[in-house]
């Protein structure tokens, strides 16, 4: 490990005293890059100057790069694709498991080495337990049967804890042999030898005394290593263990870029990309992932918590550094800890190096820091992160990257999930069923692994005690405070009233910030639409609007803010009887705020309340609000577009104020700072409270809208992307989404189990939202599978594969809109004839403003046609519709339009379109609803041009296109 004291020796005292003066000027001038401050030096571009080039070099080789740029001007990189050929077992396999216990330093760790394969699997346990070393057994034949082979023997020493389990492992069919008592098995035995060997010369080279966690990942990188490296005793000459089972080999460019212990600092992955934290975090590096990004486990000195990085700055080690490590391991023997780093008594540990996602490591986090000093002095300020668990994953796999799990939040907790109005149940449901799926997949109980996850009351008051019952009665303060509801007499109620009592709900979880935050919410599941008092169903802004508004917003150039109202619905008065039922533990809140509560409870300790104000779950909320803030900005002067109810415009010194909202989250923009300034000092005196987010890169409904480049608007939704491909995990890329046989049905093909079957309708729900969105080059593979989700099959789930191939090869494309001067509406419609099984075809659309498809529709047509050109001609009467309502739209937004360009590739479609008539049978059944494109034409709402077939983009929505032409028409679709 390099640090800078040793690079200090290297060097003169007047070589050193340069090198400080170059590191000082370096931050006067307030941190340049390296290449212009040499060039400025170079050059002779500042007088006077005390140094040279060398001694900025001289620098850069003692100190390192400058922490400060670092951390300020770190950037996430795309990570590079590679190959993954990994040859498949047809046959399985037998073998034979030799077993014991170690110890090294105090701690255990259960230890297993493969006969023929050779390969040594290591877990550290936390005792020895039946239970525990039950677990540990059966981790260690799932690495095996995951490679199609299969343990037929296990062979121990005398270990009471491995003797209970006899009955249990011979019952699956596994033979147990053991050696006599104070015989040990010698092939683990020179196993377990080895590994202390390598840990004893680490840990005596390191310039620090190393902490308990890294002697867990010490061993499990030592025993990675040892499994790359070929056995005597090997059946296969010159194969290691890790080739033999996996058929993988080490790899430099991805396993040998950093040495155990080097220091660095780690990309911090900060979901928030444009604040002023801190983009990276200091940490030690504890080895390779083994995946194909190459990331690495790095242990951040800030938290002490284990994060996987596959970005980072290798560093000089400081002497603070090192201090703080020996503080930190000094406390650990301190507090009580077995812990030794100075001694090796021991038995290997590794959580194997080709275990994945379904191997579970049985150490808790908590039971490695549980003597951490939470007061201790944090010398890096500004990092928060999600704890990882120390998991061996040498699988090839995107699942477990920290920066796919960073927008984790946004999937489970917030609005801007692919659902955007789910109901209370249903995301209560899904809360729970996401919390439960991340229990399944590490079996952990970590003190901050669900940081993220959103908790119901039992649950956070088990887990976090008095914090969530302080964050509990903070809500429910709020709700007396705002007279949210009143308490009623059950004797009052009837029989009737009673039955319609909701069930109320706590939501508890824990903020980025690190605070805990809840939130109560009625379940209403049970309320009935058609009875209700008011219209339950809330308009929000359309997509196309969005998209729309946002290519406009970039053309003029204009300012931004985006605002969250916080306690929404709460400003508004409830209509209509709704009576709420709270639950006990909550009431004894209520009771701590006002005493009045008690006289209410029923037998259980439950009231029944009645809301005055709308409350987030009942069907009424969401549209009281949208009433409520359509009414408000009207009151500001704004106008509603009568093509969009969500879009608001009003004109302020001669500009144009734009107001769009989606429940109560809301974007405004004008190119005049002051027009959008004005708006929120008017919101901030009717509702308070406000968020508001002033940003070239704004967050909304879950996409990313970046106008920092100016004249275009980049929309990504990086967060979804990465959901889906923690979905369904995969390690290949491919070219297209789809193959030339998408439309294809194999009626032979297996229908899928419900638990897949489901897991398919999920999947393809969200890439149905980032297709119609951020991703329209999905589009057509997806538009295709959302018809199969009741019928789904093998063969169908084989397709939904190859879109998420797609996608993890091309995880940062994004669409990048810009409209022309002057607002021309340009619109591509094609179809591609009998393309289904059932005779049907296929319709493609494409609308641009200039650059970019602010549109985009891939559909079956409803109907079967009997040539193309009816069939082009039943794209046209479909998708003229949408033409016309951006043409409209446009001009409720005050430009003036031409009549809009709709491009096609059929000549014959172009002159039945014009003439709407045709004196050939072969056309004249089509229904006469499909000829009012004349009447369009003869309008001037729209014009229909002549377009080549290899210019129509169109045709990207009709038919799976592969090969360049794809990718020729994706680039103009994004831009």
């Amino acid at each position: 490990v390099n640090t800078i004291e040793e690079n200090m020796k290297k060097f003169t005292k007047k070589e050193l005293k340069s090198a400080e003066l170059a590191k000082s000027l370096y931050t006067i001038l307030g941190k340049p890059s390296v290449k212009d401050f040499i060039a400025l030096v170079k050059n002779n571009g500042l007088q006077n100057c005390p140094i040279n080039i060398h001694d900025i070099e001289r620098a850069i080789t003692i100190f390192g790069p400058d922490l400060g740029a670092i951390m300020g001007k770190t950037v996430s990189k795309k990570p590079k694709p590679l190959s993954d050929d990994i040859p498949i077992r047809t046959e399985p396999d037998n073998t034979i498991l030799y077993c014991d216990l170690c110890f090294i330093c105090g701690l255990a760790f259960f230890v297993s080495i493969s006969k023929g394969y050779n390969l040594l699997v290591v877990r550290f346990i936390n005792n020895k337990k039946t239970e525990t070393m039950d677990k540990a057994i059966e981790q260690v034949l799932a690495v095996y049967k995951k490679h199609n082979v299969n343990i037929t023997m296990i062979v121990c020493d005398g270990e009471g804890a491995i003797s209970a389990l006899q009955a249990s492992i011979e019952g699956a069919g596994i033979q147990v042999e053991q050696a006599s008592k104070n015989e040990h098995v010698a092939t683990v035995e020179r196993a377990i030898r080895q590994l202390k060997e390598r840990v004893r010369s680490f840990i005596n080279s390191l310039p620090y005394q190393i902490t308990r966690q890294m002697l867990i990942y010490l061993v499990q990188y030592l025993t990675f290593m040892i499994n790359n490296f070929p056995r005597s005793t090997s059946l296969v000459e010159n194969m290691s263990p890790r080739e033999k089972l996996t058929g993988k080999k080490l790899d430099y460019s991805v396993d040998c870029k950093l040495e155990f212990g080097d220091y660095v600092h780690a990309n911090a992955e900060n979901n928030i990309k444009n604040s002023m934290q801190s983009r990276t975090f200091p940490a030690i590096c504890l080895g390779p992932v083994g995946n194909i990004q190459g990331s690495y486990y790095f242990l951040n000195l800030n938290t002490w918590e284990v994060n996987k990085r596959r970005g980072w700055v290798k560093l000089p080690l400081p002497n603070e550094i090192i201090q703080k490590i020996n503080a930190k391991s000094a406390r650990e023997q301190q507090n009580g800890n077995n812990f030794q780093s100075n001694e090796i008594d021991f038995d290997s540990d590794d959580e194997d190096n080709v275990n994945d996602e379904d191997d579970l490591p049985l150490v808790k986090v908590s039971d490695l820091n549980n003597h951490a000093d939470d007061k201790e002095e944090n010398i890096f300020k500004d990092i928060q992160d999600q704890t990882l668990e120390p998991e061996w994953d040498y699988e090839p796999t995107y699942f477990h990257e920290e920066d796919e799990k960073s927008n984790q939040e946004n999937e489970h907790n917030s609005s801007h999930g692919y659902q955007l109005r789910r109901t209370a149940q249903r995301k209560a449901r899904e809360e729970e069923d996401a919390l439960n799926d991340k229990q399944v997949f590490t079996l952990l109980n970590y003190n901050d692994y669900n940081m993220f996850a959103t908790y119901n009351t039992d649950k956070a008051i088990k887990d976090w005690g008095e914090e969530a019952k302080a964050s509990m009665l903070k809500e429910m303060k709020q709700m007396h405070d705002k007279e949210v509801f009143e308490p009623v007499s059950p004797e009052s109620l009837s029989s009737t009233q009673k039955a319609k009592v909701l069930r109320s709900l706590m939501h508890t979880k824990r903020k980025r910030n690190g605070l805990l935050k809840s939130r109560f919410l009625a379940d209403g599941s049970k309320q009935d639409r058609l009875s209700s008092a008011v219209d339950p169903s809330s308009p929000t802004v359309s997509t196309e609007a969005l998209f729309i508004t946002a290519a406009i917003d970039a053309f003029e150039r204009r300012h931004h803010a985006t605002v969250d109202v916080e306690g929404a619905y709460l400003h508004c008065l409830m209509v209509g009887e709704v009576l709420l039922r709270i639950e006990s533990n909550i009431v004894d809140l209520l009771i701590q705020i006002d005493s009045k509560y008690s006289k209410f409870r029923c037998g259980d300790g439950s009231i029944i309340v009645r809301l005055k104000r709308a409350l987030y779950g009942c069907i009424e909320s969401a549209r009281l609000f949208y009433e409520n803030i359509s009414n408000t900005l009207i009151n500001f002067g704004y106008k509603k577009n009568a093509y969009d109810a969500c879009v608001f415009n009003k004109l302020t010194r001669n500009t144009q104020c734009t107001v769009v909202i989606h429940v109560d989250d809301l974007k405004i923009s004008c190119q005049d700072s002051r027009g959008v300034d004005e708006t929120l000092n008017e919101l901030k005196k009717v509702y308070g409270n406000i968020n508001i987010h002033k940003e070239p890169i704004i967050d909304y409904l879950g996409m990313d809208l970046d106008y920092s480049n100016p004249g275009v608007v980049k929309i990504s939704m990086q967060g979804l992307t990465d959901q889906v491909l923690e979905d369904i995990p995969v390690t290949k890329t491919v070219r297209t989404p789809a193959t030339v046989d998408l439309f294809s049905v194999n009626d032979e093909s297996k229908e899928l189990e419900k638990e897949k079957k489901e897991k398919f309708h999920s999947v393809v729900a969200k890439l149905l939202y980032m297709a119609k969105r951020a991703r329209p080059d999905i589009l057509t593979a997806v538009a295709f599978l959302t018809t199969r989700v009741q019928l789904a099959t093998e063969q169908d789930w084989n397709k939904l594969e190859r879109i998420i191939q797609y996608l993890n090869g091309t995880k940062d494309l994004a669409l990048y809109l810009n409209a022309n001067d002057g607002i021309i509406v340009n619109s591509f419609i094609d179809a591609s004839f009998a393309c289904h099984p059932d005779g049907k075809s296929h319709t493609g659309e494409m609308i641009t403003l200039g650059g970019g498809a602010v549109i985009s529709k891939s559909s079956k047509q409803k109907l079967v046609t009997r040539s193309s050109t009816e069939a082009e001609l039943v794209g046209l009467a479909d998708g003229i519709p949408t033409v016309l309502w951006t043409k409209n739209f446009l001009e409720e937004q005050g430009f003036k339009v031409e009549a809009a360009t709709v491009h096609q590739d059929n000549k014959s479609t172009i002159v039945l379109a014009e003439k709407g008539k045709s004196t050939t049978n072969r056309t004249r059944h089509i229904n006469i609803r499909y000829f009012f494109v004349k009447d369009r034409i003869e309008s001037n709402d729209i014009k229909i041009v002549y377009t080549r077939t290899e210019d129509m983009v169109a045709d990207f929505f009709s038919k799976p296109l592969q090969g360049s032409l794809f990718e020729k028409f994706r680039d103009i679709i994004l831009n």
